[in-house]
C-alpha cells in the first residue's frame, strides 16, 4: 500500500492497466479450470478461437459465434468466448454415426 501512495501520478496508469490485466489473466485461468469440464487427472486443454471451431465442424464462424451459449465446451471471458478443445473433440465424438 505505501508503494503504491509513494508512485508518481503519471505512473498510476500503467499500473492500474497492468493490475486489470494480471486480475484478467487470473480470472481466466480460474473459469478455465472450473468449466472446462475436465475429468480427474486430465492435462488443460488448449482453447481454441471460433474461426478453429469453424474449421473443425465445418460450420461458418458466425455461427459458431451465434450459437455459442449452446456449445457446452464454449467459455466466456467477459466479452471473448473460446473453446476447449477436449470439449469440443468430446462433443463432435457424440455426434459421429456409429
Amino acid at each position: 500500500m505505501e508503494a503504491m501512495d509513494a508512485l508518481p501520478l503519471e505512473a498510476l496508469p500503467a499500473v492500474l492497466a497492468e493490475l486489470a490485466a494480471l486480475q484478467g489473466r487470473a480470472a481466466a485461468r480460474l473459469c478455465q479450470s472450473a468449466t472446462s469440464g475436465r475429468r480427474d487427472g486430465e492435462h488443460p486443454t488448449r482453447l481454441l478461437t471460433a474461426a478453429e471451431v469453424a474449421a473443425r465442424t465445418n460450420l461458418s464462424r458466425d455461427y459458431v459465434y451465434r450459437h455459442a451459449s449452446r456449445f457446452p465446451f464454449a467459455r466466456r471471458f467477459g466479452r471473448a468466448v473460446r473453446f476447449d478443445e477436449a470439449g469440443l473433440e468430446r462433443w463432435l465424438a457424440a455426434r459421429r454415426p456409429g
